[in-house]
């Protein structure tokens, strides 16, 4: 596993069991659903990127997924 990846996890995973025990746990879980809608934009975006060259079938319906995902984002951003 990618050592980024290892990292990502370690975070999300830590702030997961801080929100537990914490008086800002509705602040701590909507920071959570932030980073992992950001971090699911960022794969999409990636995802589409390689199959442009790849898979060119698939663009298409990948990049309107990464859009949808990032509205997502910014929804939950907002």
């Amino acid at each position: 596993m990618d050592r980024n990846l290892k990292l990502f996890l370690a975070a999300i995973i830590t702030l997961s069991v801080i929100s537990q025990f914490s008086n800002f746990k509705n602040d701590m879980v909507s920071l959570i659903n932030v980073i992992t809608n950001l971090a699911a934009f960022l794969g999409l975006l990636y995802a589409s990127i390689y199959a442009r060259k790849v898979y060119p079938h698939l663009y298409l319906t990948l990049i309107l997924l990464s859009a949808g995902q990032f509205f997502s984002f910014l929804g939950d951003l907002t």
